[in-house]
């Protein structure tokens, strides 16, 4: 008689289960395996030790109010690979690390969970373009009481990058926030044309 998912506490076992996918779209709730490098020393002069798998327990999710970035809450329930954690261990990772290699879930959150999750995440990626747009404006504003050529040509190259980064999920972009990007982006033009 098969186990029921969420008696799933070793690696093994979570293996064996027929339900796992590859799908990288975990919310509260959901049990996890994923592999992460582990360092020893500090940036920059850090050296790769190998890797660890870790099977844990989504307790929370959330997506930061400046970056956007996705960050999860986790009960670690088994862990194997070079310096193992300890079962119980509760962790923080952000999502891009979770997802970067060998990622697994058991899901086990009902579909309202992840709904309101995929809301969470838009309303998130919108905070982040409106604040990539308004550091744009400001080093545009900047220009107005700046007079070293040199200075003036940095907070335009500054300005350009934030307006590229918009761009690029511009199809993602609410109607208010393309209007934005439209104004600044011609008073961008406008700047640069005064060079």
């Amino acid at each position: 008689m098969p186990l029921k998912k969420e008696y799933v506490t070793t690696i093994d076992e979570f293996l064996q289960n027929p339900d796992i996918t590859d799908d990288t779209d975990a919310t509260a709730g959901d049990i996890i395996l994923f592999t992460e490098a582990v360092f020893e020393g500090y940036y920059p002069k850090s050296t790769y030790e190998g890797d660890r798998r870790i099977l844990a327990k989504v307790l929370k999710e959330s997506y930061g109010k400046l970056k956007g970035q996705h960050t999860f809450s986790l009960e670690v329930l088994d862990s194997d690979g070079y310096d193992p954690l300890p079962k119980g261990t509760k962790i923080r990772r952000l999502g891009r690390n979770v997802y970067r290699k060998d990622f697994y879930m058991l899901p086990l959150a009902t579909q309202e969970q992840r709904e309101e999750k995929h809301q969470r995440k838009e309303k998130a990626n919108q905070r982040k373009y409106y604040n990539w747009l308004s550091e744009a404006d400001g080093y545009l504003d900047e220009l107005y009481i700046e007079f070293n050529l040199n200075e003036r040509y940095k907070l335009l190259n500054k300005a350009r990058y934030k307006l590229d980064k918009v761009y690029k999920h511009y199809n993602e972009l609410d109607e208010g926030l393309k209007d934005l990007y439209q104004r600044i982006n011609s008073k961008y033009n406008e700047l640069k044309n005064e060079f």
